[in-house]
């Protein structure tokens, strides 16, 4: 079987016979990053990821204010596609790339990548464990600086990880850690972020308050915010209904949007439904959301929804959504701070796990009682 091209590659193989062609000269300024995302019909991320790779290879270099231009010191199309990368020191980033959250991450370990001289390779392992596993095989074979990881699930590529680890590769985790491995974790703190946001309901009234995850395996920073929301119970002196806890853990959620539907009807047939719900991200809320709606249901007047993420589409759903913030890019800069302590043989003095402050959101999705 042929292996497929990414979507990247092929933004960057056509410049490259542009170049060749003639058609974009040295110094020449290339599309910008919505006109080639309009082109190739790929997001903004894929675009991104195709200039960063030029602009490591020395090809392209940014002028703020004015775009991306093609370097005026490439002498053929020799050096563009034999660059020197020997001396290029390399930090790669794993993760899943799926949203606005995904490049404010990488935004803050680019920067700080640039400003200690190394450069970042960015890997998409698409929400797929397998996927995931051929990145780190291919890292493997290649000289690697340093590895961040936002692991897919617990423990599925702890072999390979293994490998990494014994040939003293340094490696982060972030957002959640992999069962088995003791190595720094950098993220938010999920459990005081959920906990703050049940807090909120609680101090606006609210008694009866479900929680709603729909993940179909278990994650530790989704039982951290389940965590977080059954202290606020505790911390307001109210038990713990546990008809209000719906989860899906060891399920196969097939589709989102008919899982938030089932969450809703199993939470509002109850003989005494919950006036609000804490949604364990902001995709979740938007979902049940969308069904209330469909249901005739007004947001809030009828039930009060929150989220945790504060996405994009957070800001401008129908309501506004009521949320907790995490600290993207500072947690990007964190863990890359953190990689370097490793490489500098820091390690006895590295904590395990860092979790950065979270902020509370507050916008249209949620009603005073």
């Amino acid at each position: 079987m042929s292996k497929i091209k990414p979507l990247y590659q092929t933004i960057i193989d056509h410049l490259k016979e542009d170049i060749s062609l003639g058609k974009i000269r040295q110094g020449d300024q290339i599309p910008t990053e919505k006109e080639l995302s309009l082109k190739y019909n790929v997001s903004r991320i894929t675009v991104i990821r195709a200039i960063k790779e030029l602009e490591y290879s020395g090809v392209v270099e940014r002028i703020k204010g004015k775009g991306t231009f093609i370097k005026k010191e490439i002498t053929s199309l020799t050096d563009f596609i034999q660059s020197d990368k020997e001396h290029l020191k390399i930090i790669s980033i794993i993760m899943p790339i799926n949203s606005d959250t995904s490049l404010e991450l990488i935004s803050g370990i680019e920067e700080a990548c640039q400003a200690n001289g190394y450069a970042l390779s960015i890997h998409n392992s698409v929400h797929n464990s397998f996927e995931e596993e051929r990145i780190l095989y291919e890292l493997d074979k290649k000289k690697i600086e340093g590895i961040l990881l936002y692991p897919y699930y617990q423990n599925e590529n702890i072999g390979i990880i293994s490998s990494l680890l014994i040939q003293k590769i340094p490696l982060v985790f972030i957002d959640r850690r992999i069962n088995g491995v003791r190595l720094p974790c950098i993220g938010s703190d999920n459990y005081q972020g959920c906990r703050n946001i049940t807090n909120y309901l609680f101090g606006l009234g609210h008694k009866n308050i479900a929680f709603v995850s729909l993940s179909e395996r278990y994650v530790e920073t989704e039982e951290d915010r389940l965590s977080g929301y059954c202290q606020a119970h505790i911390d307001n002196e109210i038990e713990i209904n546990k008809a209000y806890i719906y989860t899906r853990y060891g399920s196969k959620v097939n589709d989102l949007n008919n899982q938030a539907e089932i969450a809703l009807e199993s939470l509002l047939s109850l003989s005494e439904p919950p006036t609000a719900i804490v949604s364990v991200c902001d995709v979740v809320a938007l979902g049940l959301i969308n069904k209330a709606k469909k249901r005739g249901l007004s947001i809030p007047d009828d039930l009060s929804i929150v989220g945790f993420d504060d996405i994009l589409f957070a800001e401008h759903s129908d309501p506004p959504l009521t949320t907790v913030k995490q600290p993207r890019r500072e947690i990007g800069k964190a863990a890359i701070k953190v990689l370097f302590d490793m490489k500098k043989g820091k390690m006895k003095s590295v904590p395990q796990n860092i979790h950065l402050e979270t902020e509370l959101v507050i916008r249209e999705s949620v009603k005073k009682l």
